[in-house]
């Protein structure tokens, strides 16, 4: 596992403030929707991630290439329960 993000937090900070975020996946919406997460959740924990969140980058076979990081955040549907999630 690397330890060095691909793309500089600031700019992930960047996209987010724009309203920017471009999901991957269906699976990713669909785990957004199941989780009861808003639009607005999204940026929410983006803004808030940190050095310390990074995870890890995944390098796919299609050029893409995505910084993961690990973050608990507020339940949307639970308000006394965070939901350990890896961005």
């Amino acid at each position: 596992m690397n330890n060095v993000p691909y793309y500089k937090l600031e700019d992930v900070r960047v996209v987010a403030r724009n309203d920017k975020i471009d999901y991957r996946s269906r699976k990713v919406r669909r785990d957004i929707d199941n989780l009861g997460y808003e639009f607005r959740d999204i940026i929410n924990c983006l803004m808030h991630l940190t050095e310390l969140d990074f995870y890890k980058t995944y390098y796919y076979e299609n050029g893409n290439i995505d910084d993961a990081y690990r973050i608990d955040y507020p339940s949307p549907i639970d308000n006394d329960e965070n939901d350990s999630l890896i961005y």
